[in-house]
């Protein structure tokens, strides 16, 4: 990716740290969004590269085998730990070799910066809140399974398996 877009994502991601919080109702419709709103390329889903084709497909692998405990509320904190730090290595490798389209870059920090974040609550949010149905670090996971939906939605990527949750 371009390294002059890696401070913007990284501002973006504090900005939202400091701002989003995901309901049980969001959850429930799976139409929780970040502050910023992607679009299409002319109604055109955007080009992909392999690496970024690489990169989500890891990502989704990673969430469909452990969606099923998160949801019944077996994954442990360790588990979270450990799911958050394999998710943050291939966010690592989309961001070191990624090469889109400036504009289709610009797209992809948006949703990286959704799926930077649920990254970020499963590793460090509360197991469980005061009044909520789901832990910080389950709101985390729904941001990385709405960043998958949304991979779907806005690139194009011919040997992508929709992620539906």
């Amino acid at each position: 990716m371009k390294n002059y877009l890696l401070p913007f994502t990284l501002s973006l991601l504090i900005g939202i740290s400091a701002s989003y919080q995901v309901t049980a109702e969001e959850h429930d419709d799976h139409h929780g969004n970040t502050s910023l709103s992607m679009t299409l390329d002319q109604g055109k889903k955007w080009p992909i590269d392999d690496s970024l084709h690489k990169g989500m497909t890891e990502i989704r692998a990673l969430m469909i085998t452990n969606l099923a405990d998160i949801h019944q509320n077996k994954f442990t904190k360790q588990q979270y730990s450990r799911l958050a730090n394999t998710l943050q290595t291939h966010l690592n490798y989309l961001f070191e070799n990624c090469a889109l389209p400036t504009a289709a870059d610009a797209q992809l920090h948006i949703l990286l910066s959704g799926l930077m974040q649920g990254v970020f609550q499963m590793n460090t949010g509360s197991e469980r809140q005061q009044g909520s149905i789901l832990s910080e670090k389950q709101q985390g996971s729904i941001l990385v399974v709405q960043a998958l939906q949304n991979y779907s939605a806005y690139f194009s990527d011919p040997h992508w398996n929709d992620f539906t949750h």
